[in-house]
């Protein structure tokens, strides 16, 4: 399959909309997922210290991370 679109449109391929209710804190620690792997995305809204710090304090959402994405390693 071949996608050659904007990544937001990604739901007219996949049939559905994703959706998480989420607090703030728990996108913060997604940040820190991200750090964690090694990567700092461009307009991330706080600092790599930051974000570690709330995934750290948000075990569940690293947690639901590694149920949903088993085959990535952190």
């Amino acid at each position: 399959m071949d996608f050659h679109d904007e990544i937001f449109k990604v739901y007219k391929v996949i049939g559905y909309v994703p959706h998480w209710e989420h607090a703030e804190d728990d996108e913060h620690a997604l940040y820190g997922i991200a750090v964690r792997r090694g990567f700092e995305p461009y307009d991330m809204p706080l600092t790599s210290d930051e974000a570690l710090a709330h995934l750290d304090a948000s075990p569940d959402v690293e947690r639901l991370f590694g149920q949903v994405f088993d085959f990535i390693k952190m």
